[in-house]
């Protein structure tokens, strides 16, 4: 699973080298920045499994709650060096709200289901997952932000990025098949253990 896993993102990543880019230093960032994002998210996937196994299964929506304010105050900490770096210019823009209210209403909307709802159900799924499996899980997160993408620039995939989305997809298929089969029979094992006497 994790061969299929590296070639697919090594396929569409290659494929994403002969798209036109605005230069060199915006394509290192990028690799840095999502370098930086994947090791990130494994880390915080470590931790936050981690702390979980700690709290009785009661405690996922107030875990999840937490979550959420240290982020919303992280975000908050941050706005004014933001405001600063000239980053707020959407209404200079073009994009005030009399004009741009429906983007500022999706974006809303999106962030509501993805964070809120997004983090209480990946905290229910770590706390029935091995850390494997929902490690594997992420990937479909770059599946799913491609397939995003793509939408977003009204183009169908080219040949190597369709091979390299689908390497992915199947080697997260290939990682639950293979986790689900060896906890079969260990719950098998158990089942029977229990009903000798």
């Amino acid at each position: 699973p994790l061969s299929c896993l590296t070639v697919g993102l090594l396929l569409a990543t290659v494929s994403s080298l002969q798209l036109p880019a605005s230069g060199t230093g915006s394509w290192l960032a990028a690799l840095c920045f999502s370098l930086g994002a994947v090791a990130l998210w494994l880390g915080f996937s470590v931790i936050n499994q981690q702390q979980l196994a700690r709290l009785p299964a009661s405690a996922t929506g107030l875990w999840t709650a937490l979550m959420l304010v240290g982020a919303g105050g992280a975000a908050l900490c941050l706005m004014p060096w933001l405001y600063a770096l000239g980053l707020f210019r959407l209404p200079t823009l073009g994009a005030a709200w009399s004009q741009a209210w429906p983007l500022y209403a999706w974006s809303l909307g999106i962030a509501v289901m993805s964070t809120v709802v997004g983090a209480w159900a990946w905290n229910a799924a770590t706390r029935r997952l091995p850390m494997v499996l929902s490690g594997q899980l992420i990937a479909l997160e770059s599946l799913f932000a491609s397939l995003l993408g793509l939408g977003f620039h009204q183009r169908w995939p080219t040949p190597m990025e369709a091979v390299g989305l689908a390497a992915v997809l199947v080697g997260v298929v290939m990682a639950v098949r293979i986790l689900l089969a060896q906890a079969k029979p260990a719950t098998t094992h158990q089942t029977l253990g229990e009903t000798q006497p």
